[in-house]
Parts: C-alpha cells; sequence; structure tokens
C-alpha cells in the first residue's frame, strides 16, 4: 500500500477481502536479509558454484537493480554498522555471503559485522539503478544481475529475474533444516523435534496447547 515503487493506493486495503488468502502467498526467506537482497545472493551463489570465489581475485562486484530495490538496498556501508543496516545492504550481505558461503543469522551478528575481512571486500562492491529492470512484471521488483570482475580479466555474471524464495519455495525439508539451524544454538535441542513433529501434525492433535507449551520456556540469546 505504502511501498517504494509505486503510488499510494488506499483500496488495498480491503481489496480480494474474504477472496484472496495471503497466507497462501508466504514466503519463507532463505537468507537472513531483506528480500530484495535474496537476488543478489542468489547470483552470488550461483557464480561461486562455477568459480570458487575467493576475495584476493575479485577486482570488483556489479549489482544492477530495479527503482525500489536500489533505494532500499545501496548506501556506502560504513563502521559502526548495526544488524538491521547490514540485512538491508548489498555490498554488506554479498561480501559476508562470498566470505562464508552462507548468509544466515551469524552472519549478521555484531561480532561477524565488525571483522576485517568483510570491510576489506565491501568497497569492492557497487550497486547501480538499471532502468530495464524496472520493466518487468510481478516478482521483477526483486531482479538482480550480478557481475563479477576478477583480477586475471576473467568476468562471470548472473541475472535473477526474481529471487528463489519467490519462484522456488522451500520444501519442508528445507524448512525443518532451517529450523534446526536458527534454533540450535538457542538452548532448546532437547524440544527441537518435538515442536518440528507438533508443527508438522498440527491438524492431527488432540489438544493444539501442547505447541505453545513447547515454544514458552525460555531461549538463549541468538547474538552472544
Amino acid at each position: 500500500m505504502f511501498g517504494e515503487g509505486h503510488s499510494p493506493d488506499p483500496t488495498q486495503i480491503d481489496r480480494g477481502l474474504g477472496e484472496t488468502w495471503e497466507t497462501q502467498a508466504v514466503a519463507l526467506k532463505r537468507y537472513a536479509a531483506m528480500g530484495g537482497l535474496h537476488s543478489p545472493l542468489d547470483a552470488v551463489f550461483e557464480i561461486d558454484a562455477k568459480r570458487k570465489l575467493v576475495p584476493g581475485e575479485i577486482a570488483r562486484i556489479d549489482v544492477d537493480l530495479p527503482k525500489a530495490m536500489y533505494h532500499h538496498g545501496w548506501w556506502k556501508p560504513e563502521r559502526p554498522l548495526t544488524p538491521v543496516g547490514a540485512q538491508m545492504n548489498v555490498a554488506y550481505a554479498l561480501s559476508v555471503a562470498i566470505l562464508d558461503g552462507v548468509a544466515m543469522v551469524h552472519q549478521f551478528s555484531p561480532q561477524r559485522i565488525d571483522q576485517d575481512d568483510v570491510w576489506r571486500l565491501i568497497p569492492k562492491v557497487t550497486a547501480h539503478h538499471d532502468l530495464e529492470l524496472d520493466k518487468g512484471g510481478r516478482g521483477a521488483e526483486f531482479a538482480a544481475r550480478v557481475t563479477i570482475h576478477f583480477t586475471d580479466g576473467a568476468k562471470l555474471e548472473s541475472f535473477r529475474p526474481t529471487s528463489r524464495t519467490i519462484c522456488e519455495p522451500m520444501s519442508e525439508a528445507e524448512v525443518v533444516s532451517k529450523f534446526r539451524l536458527l534454533t540450535g544454538d538457542l538452548g532448546m535441542r532437547d524440544r527441537q523435534q518435538a515442536i518440528i513433529d507438533c508443527v508438522l501434525g498440527l491438524e492431527s492433535l488432540d489438544d493444539v496447547s501442547t505447541l505453545p507449551k513447547l515454544l514458552a520456556p525460555e531461549v538463549g540469546s541468538t547474538f552472544r
């Protein structure tokens, strides 16, 4: 309704009320970053599968984005950078993903954000607004093109018309795996499987209060 990239339209408040069920369109994020950064991250991992990305071999990284994602996710990051800022910034997200091979919660922790290896790679990333990417249809607002230039003169490019989060919803097994990963350090390993079984078998539970009882105990901090 009030998002960037279009004129505010109050009629969207009740459009499709009782007919369109948005829960059926909910996408679970593959990465612990702003949704608009998922396509650039997909592209980086795709390039990494073709040629293992080594920071010292990278000369520069160009990221082409549509208007809304460019204005939402691009500015030159400076220290100190908060976890929320890191999750919103394309230069940080791509840099830490290249270094760690993943882009999950720990990649956006205060301790990881402040490490020098990330800040040596960040200046090599520059984002650009590509007007052509503004012309796509539904889902195109998440398009991205990543081009990595190497010090040996080689260049690899990956274009993503939208993110895998949107076009390839996570399978049940992937969701369970992500849950285990995200909760593994929170002091709830003894309850993980019980929670998984409860959620996957929710429709057959005799008493749904079983689930909140499993979720109620205190857990540790995500960032230590």
